[in-house]
């Protein structure tokens, strides 16, 4: 009995010591104070007070000129403006350039068949507008806004609207979202759109966007008569004729600005309007 007594203690003794043992090594886990929630993306839409010459241009050659206004130590904001302004005004008069064989590949399937083409287009400037502004751009009204400096540029002698404009995301025309490109006699208007943390790129890529959709519908329109040409040569300068001479106008603008989780985007709307070929 005796016996028995001292080799349960004995086993009690080495349970006792390996549990010590162990319990002295592991690591021990921090204690969670409160309830960890996920986290959800919180979006600000801002509101922006833009004059009207800004949303709704004059017709006639007017661009906006765009400079960052913490650029004035290197640059006086107004010259690097010009050179934004000049760079759109040559893109609005340049030219298209495309894969012609892609093109006429597509004319020669079966119209009811085939998907609307996502055109390999390029738009190369008009360098006249480019050179040390040729064309004497002045600048007739200017405003500021989240560091930018904007100026209304024109080759005309013009009057700006200076009524203040309200504009936000709720606020958005229907133009702006339904992004549909609409003709009358004259005129094609398309629709391009642009959002990047930087203003200036979002203006940048909704210009580009527009342009995009002005050489597309021009293509789209003479696909019939592609179609219909036998001459391989001919159906080569139906392409070109329609890749020239863009000549191109802003008709309407809208932007509005939007933080999320403490970062800056602009969201950029231009409609341009260009002249139907006949």
């Amino acid at each position: 009995m005796r016996l028995r007594n001292v080799i349960c203690l004995s086993l009690i003794a080495i349970w006792a010591l390996i549990s010590f043992g162990c319990s002295h090594n592991k690591p021990i886990e921090p204690v969670q104070e409160g309830l960890i929630l996920p986290t959800k993306s919180i979006t600000i839409y801002n509101l922006l007070d833009l004059p009207a010459w800004l949303l709704y241009p004059k017709d006639g050659n007017a661009a906006v000129g765009i400079a960052m206004d913490s650029d004035a130590k290197k640059q006086n904001p107004k010259d690097t403006a010009l050179k934004f302004a000049e760079m759109s005004f040559a893109l609005n008069h340049g030219s298209f350039s495309t894969d012609k064989e892609e093109v006429i590949q597509y004319s020669e399937m079966e119209a009811d068949n085939a998907a609307i083409p996502d055109f390999k287009i390029k738009i190369i400037p008009d360098p006249q507008y480019l050179e040390q502004n040729q064309y004497q751009l002045t600048s007739i009204a200017e405003t500021s806004f989240d560091g930018y400096k904007l100026y209304l540029m024109s080759t005309d002698d013009v009057k700006a609207n200076e009524d203040i404009i309200r504009t936000s995301a709720g606020k958005t025309p229907e133009w702006c979202l339904s992004q549909s490109t609409k003709t009358d006699d004259d005129f094609v208007y398309v629709v391009g759109a642009g959002e990047d943390s930087s203003f200036i790129n979002a203006w940048k890529k909704a210009q580009e966007n527009a342009l995009y959709k002005i050489a597309q519908f021009r293509l789209l329109n003479v696909m019939s008569t592609i179609r219909k040409t036998e001459d391989p040569t001919e159906k080569e300068k139906i392409i070109d004729q329609v890749m020239s001479n863009i000549d191109a106008s802003f008709a309407q603008n809208w932007l509005y600005s939007k933080t999320n989780d403490g970062k800056s985007s602009y969201n950029v709307f231009i409609m341009l309007k260009a002249k139907k070929l006949k």
